[in-house]
């Protein structure tokens, strides 16, 4: 036959925390005759044996340890109850810590220190969320840098290397244009320098002839042969002498 017992009882554990104790046993009477006559009661013998073997083994404990080594506890009782069970012709096959229950305050205490941990848990995983976040935004901030940095001195080398290369066809284009001017004019006894120093100086008498004219510049520029001007001075010349013979005949009429 199989029975079922369960025991209540308080014990001071050994950080002085009072607890209440449930426990279920479960045993099987092997010898009726020793269970009858070996001990007066046997339901109440067998609990009072649970409740003080389980006495001793939580009064070594602490707090913690009542609720983190119930496996423990459940073996450690089977094997101090199961000694004395045998005399009375009871086996024990099972022993089962079924509550365990603090003081309110401390029930109170214990609450308000689990939430306190997970709150200081979700603040270090948010701080660890944060660190992340922000390094992972440096180094995208970091790569963003480089690649700009490398995407400018890629444009600054392709520009570099067009600007050469446009100088060398320019170059080349100049060195053909001369090329084929000296090839033209030297049928002609010219020399290729003198022909463009011809048209230079055309282009900047050009230049000086199409100024702009304002109310503040109204001067002009006439261009006349060389011949012309020495004409001129000539002309200017005679028209000097003449005056001055003239004015000398006027004052030698005069003294008369």
């Amino acid at each position: 036959m199989r029975v079922v017992l369960s025991c209540a009882t308080a014990a001071v554990q050994k950080d002085t925390v009072q607890l209440e104790l449930d426990a279920l046993v479960y045993f099987r009477i092997q010898d009726p005759l020793r269970a009858v006559y070996q001990v007066q009661n046997l339901p109440d013998a067998i609990e009072l044996l649970t409740q003080s073997s389980l006495r001793n083994i939580v009064a070594g404990l602490t707090l913690d340890d009542s609720f983190s080594s119930r496996e423990l506890i459940n073996a450690e009782l089977l094997s101090k109850v199961q000694r004395d069970c045998e005399r009375w012709g009871v086996l024990i096959t099972r022993v089962e810590i079924q509550n365990i229950l603090p003081p309110s305050d401390i029930l109170d205490a214990m609450t308000k220190q689990i939430t306190a941990e997970r709150e200081r848990r979700s603040d270090v995983l948010r701080a660890d969320g944060e660190r992340e976040s922000s390094i992972i935004e440096s180094r995208g901030q970091a790569a963003k840098v480089v690649l700009e940095a490398e995407a400018v001195r890629a444009s600054t080398v392709l520009r570099a290397k067009g600007a050469a290369e446009a100088k060398k066809v320019m170059a080349s284009a100049e060195a053909q244009c001369l090329e084929d001017i000296r090839a033209a004019v030297a049928p002609f006894r010219v020399r290729g320098v003198d022909y463009l120093t011809s048209v230079e100086y055309l282009n900047s008498l050009a230049r000086l002839t199409s100024g702009p004219s304002t109310r503040e510049n109204q001067s002009k520029v006439v261009l006349v042969p060389v011949d012309t001007v020495d004409v001129m001075g000539t002309v200017l010349n005679l028209a000097g002498r003449t005056a001055e013979s003239v004015g000398r005949a006027m004052v030698g009429g005069l003294v008369r």
